[in-house]
């Protein structure tokens, strides 16, 4: 395979889930060789890198591609911007700074941001958010930076700031739909209904024929039991004849946040049984929204069946069953939100919603000794919450586990660890 990309990242995502870092690493750098382009192989691996959370992957890998390749050549300047990135991740920041500065790079936009989000993580939010909102002024038609300055917003609470920066934009760049996404989220998030249900009109008229916008309200109408507006969207696809079943699974996650469990179950019977092009995988999480509906109308005999063949099922995501976990947690149902959790985990180590989520509900009830392998990956991963580290640390250093072999090492990995 040495010129093949695809089954390179296979392999290397093989590795990772068995803990082989070195395994990863060496048949990735072998790539390097066997590809001509390799700006365009290095940009895939380094992609397949960070949603794998291998940072210390790439900046040993990064770390070759930096002390071999000139610096003015492209190849060199994307490996210090992604190492910059890698190390950032695990609050390397002064390292992160540096790896721009001896780049020359420090003037560059992406670089910028990265800049104002490690003075975010610094406790310098003033700094972070003067410097997100110098960024937006310079460069207003671009989306990550619109998009970074929002969420830091909205972490300070500026909620009148979204609502204005927000229409700035929707005026400046009116076909695109983040913005007006934003001002929904800002008017939901604030409680303002009538101009809520005001703007979502206003996109409904606005984007009426564009899939991708739709698309994107489907998602925001889902999360926030806007199961009406779903219902119109929906309505919507059908006509444009796109994205119907991804907005069909919208209505019933709609309902299904609404806590209108009644409704869900008929809409997911009702659709499941329509020709609408179901994948798969799109038909399993039907599949699961019809089970959270029947255990939230108390139909748990019925549910039961219907969760044991997801879990059994190959196209049952650590995703999907994270989100369904979160539900039946909600709804009074820890066990059967424990399988969910446990499958999640079992099918893709390096989940973190599912660890954490995991990690959280066994903590109570569980010998934690018996899911130390899951304790002591989690602070590899990025950001761990640190509350659950601390909860996890108190437990290991009771009494309950005195006599734990290498009890001492384990406490010491769950340590906080502070920005550098």
């Amino acid at each position: 395979m040495p010129e093949n990309t695809e089954a390179r990242i296979a392999l290397a995502r093989i590795y990772l889930m068995a803990g082989r870092n070195d395994f990863t690493r060496d048949v990735l750098v072998e790539g390097l060789a066997h590809n001509a382009d390799q700006y365009d192989y290095v940009r895939s691996v380094l992609g397949f890198l960070f949603s794998q959370q291998a940072d210390e992957v790439v900046t040993v890998l990064l770390a070759k591609i930096i002390e071999t390749t000139p610096p003015e050549a492209q190849l060199h300047q994307l490996a210090r911007s992604a190492q910059a990135i890698a190390l950032f991740n695990r609050d390397h920041y002064a390292e992160a700074e540096k790896t721009l500065q001896d780049g020359g790079l420090l003037a560059n936009p992406q670089s910028r941001l990265l800049l104002a989000r490690i003075a975010w993580e610094k406790g310098l939010r003033e700094t972070a958010l003067l410097q997100l909102r110098e960024l937006h002024r310079a460069y207003p038609a671009d989306d990550e930076i619109f998009n970074n300055l929002v969420a830091h917003l909205r972490q300070a609470e500026a909620g009148a700031e979204i609502r204005r920066i927000s229409i700035d934009r929707q005026i400046k760049f009116p076909d695109r739909p983040e913005a007006y996404l934003e001002f929904l989220n800002n008017s939901q998030e604030q409680a303002n209904l009538g101009r809520r249900d005001e703007a979502e009109r206003d996109y409904l008229s606005h984007f009426a024929s564009n899939p991708e916008a739709l698309a994107k309200l489907s998602e925001y109408a889902a999360k926030n039991g806007r199961a009406a507006l779903s219902e119109e969207i929906l309505s919507r696809c059908r006509s444009l004849r796109k994205g119907v079943d991804a907005s069909a699974l919208a209505v019933l996650s709609a309902y299904l946040e609404a806590g209108d469990f009644a409704r869900a179950l008929a809409r997911a019977n009702e659709l499941g049984a329509e020709d609408l092009g179901w994948s798969e995988s799109k038909r399993t999480i039907l599949a699961g929204f019809r089970m959270v509906a029947l255990f939230g109308l108390g139909k748990e005999v019925e549910a039961e069946p219907e969760l044991g063949r997801l879990l059994e099922s190959r196209y049952f995501t650590a995703q999907a069953a994270t989100s369904l976990a979160r539900g039946l947690t909600s709804m009074g149902q820890p066990e059967s939100a424990l399988k969910l959790l446990r499958h999640a985990v079992e099918v893709d180590v390096l989940y973190q919603p599912a660890l954490v989520a995991l990690l959280r509900a066994e903590q109570s009830a569980r010998d934690m000794a018996e899911l130390r392998p899951l304790v002591e990956r989690l602070p590899t991963l990025r950001k761990p919450p640190a509350d659950l580290l601390a909860q996890l640390r108190a437990t290991f250093e009771s009494d309950r586990y005195l006599y734990l072999p290498k009890r001492a090492e384990l406490v010491a990995k769950l340590a906080p660890r502070g920005g550098q």
